[in-house]
């Protein structure tokens, strides 16, 4: 769900959801967004092709963080943001 006026320090997009891909999700949010904010978006995939990687980050993926998830870098990307 995606609420306007509401702001979110990070959001997490797991590839794919039921329903809509976390893609078509990124690219509404920056939709919304247009300019007026930035809420980094990290995508978690199983997916690990470089061609997923790169819709991605043309979406507006700011990061995009393979399953099984390395707990270490995924603390550290939030870090990154966080501290921000």
């Amino acid at each position: 769900m995606i609420a306007k006026g509401t702001p979110h320090i990070f959001m997490l997009s797991n590839l794919p959801k039921p329903g809509a891909s976390g893609i078509e999700i990124t690219a509404k949010i920056c939709q919304i967004q247009n300019g007026k904010s930035f809420t980094p978006i990290i995508a978690l995939t199983a997916d690990i092709t470089e061609a997923t990687k790169k819709e991605c980050l043309l979406a507006g993926v700011n990061e995009v963080v393979t399953k099984p998830i390395d707990t270490s870098v995924l603390k550290a990307i939030l870090q990154r943001y966080l501290n921000k």
